[in-house]
């Protein structure tokens, strides 16, 4: 990287030379080129440096403080504000979408929200629910259903049934999600019992009933006077057998809420169950599936899972459940079953373990899409539950 001709030139001046031609004569700059580093130096000392004058200084400042003015007010009202304080700028926006700002995947890859806060939160590695072994499915039965839903075309039913003994099955939409309607009290409950075992509450804490958890719909809390104290067994209990909503809401409270019941059901490795609403859900926001209120129906029964205190209890509460207008009526009075119903416009369902008196133990759950309220519902149940039940009690 020698010096040019010109700079060869201007460098030999720096030297006290006068001329070119003087220049040239000195073989230590015509003959042999600088090194790098002079050469560097030699440009950098070269290069002139500019200044701003007074107008350009000027120019500049207003610049910089119309600037300032401009967009330093927008960012604090806009974002510095709502991310340190929370509240957004706008009353018309909700604080969720200020999310976004801090959290931007969160508006398309969450699975859980707490405090207006999208998350993600994954499974367990293992699950801890064991999930339906299954063997053979029954076509004859399946067929049998079928034909049944075929007659029935303004319904839209998902049946999910299991033989305990062998791990046949039955599988018509099991793993389409329905309208839970007060079946998601199972969830609810077995939660409850998994918050009881690791020491959250006892069962036999007494709670406080306030106004805020007063629910219509279902069950007999919501007549009861504001202050008295009611355990948790009860509560449990009225949610169960009298699908009572209000007790239902205290006990997801106790639980630490509805966010904290989904991230259970998530852990036990279930997909297709999640809670959107405080109980009543008439609109269907909460919803499940047939297949994932098996899981949870055989799990009952998983001493790995719950206690052997829990299970019982569990299984009271389901033995006495004061609806039995749906899979109950269609097995006979020598027969038991443990279950929970669901009853909105859209849907109308049962979820149960049935005990023939020849010792068949089998899950059945049956969900039913519906126009609103039609009867039909209830009579397609009804006669679903007299045919499984002569089938499996058979075979």
């Amino acid at each position: 990287m020698p010096l040019s001709k010109r700079e060869t030139q201007e460098y030999s001046y720096s030297w006290g030379y006068s001329s070119w031609k003087q220049t040239k004569q000195n073989k230590r700059y015509s003959d042999k080129p600088l090194n790098l580093a002079e050469i560097r130096h030699f440009r950098v000392k070269q290069k002139p440096k500019r200044k701003l004058n007074v107008k350009g200084k000027i120019a500049l400042f207003i610049l910089l403080a119309a600037f300032a003015y401009a967009v330093i007010p927008f960012f604090i009202k806009n974002i510095t504000k709502p991310l340190i304080f929370g509240h957004p700028a706008h009353k018309n926006v909700k604080l969720k979408n200020y999310n976004y700002i801090y959290s931007p995947t969160s508006k398309y890859l969450y699975n859980t929200e707490f405090m207006n806060t999208k998350m993600a939160i994954g499974t367990a590695k293992k699950p801890l629910m064991q999930a339906i072994y299954t063997t053979d499915e029954i076509i004859p039965l399946k067929n049998s259903l079928q034909k049944m839903i075929a007659e029935n075309p303004k319904l839209e039913p998902s049946i999910f049934i299991w033989d305990m003994d062998n791990g046949k099955y039955v599988d018509i939409k099991g793993d389409t999600p329905f309208p839970a309607a007060s079946i998601i009290k199972i969830p609810v409950m077995i939660s409850m019992f998994k918050a009881i075992e690791n020491g959250k509450f006892k069962s036999e804490d007494l709670i406080l009933f306030e106004e805020p958890y007063r629910s219509a719909g279902s069950g007999s809390l919501q007549y009861q006077p504001e202050g008295i104290k009611i355990s948790v067994d009860d509560l449990a209990r009225m949610m169960i057998t009298e699908s009572d909503n209000s007790s239902t809401n205290i006990i997801m409270s106790l639980i630490g809420s509805m966010t904290s019941v989904n991230d259970d059901i998530k852990q036990w490795g279930l997909k297709n169950t999640h809670i959107n609403t405080w109980l009543p859900d008439m609109d269907g926001t909460n919803y499940t599936t047939t297949k994932d209120l098996a899981t949870m129906l055989y799990n009952l029964d998983n001493e790995g899972f719950l206690s052997l205190e829990s299970r019982a209890d569990i299984f009271d509460y389901m033995g006495h459940v004061k609806n039995n207008r749906l899979l109950a009526a269609g097995i006979p009075s020598n027969a038991s079953i443990a279950h929970k119903t669901g009853d909105i416009g859209s849907m109308l369902g049962d979820a149960g373990i049935i005990y023939a008196p020849n010792g068949k133990k089998y899950i059945l759950a049956i969900m039913v899409k519906r126009p609103h309220n039609d009867y039909s519902a209830k009579e397609f149940i009804v006669n679903a539950s007299q045919t499984i039940y002569n089938y499996m009690t058979n075979y």
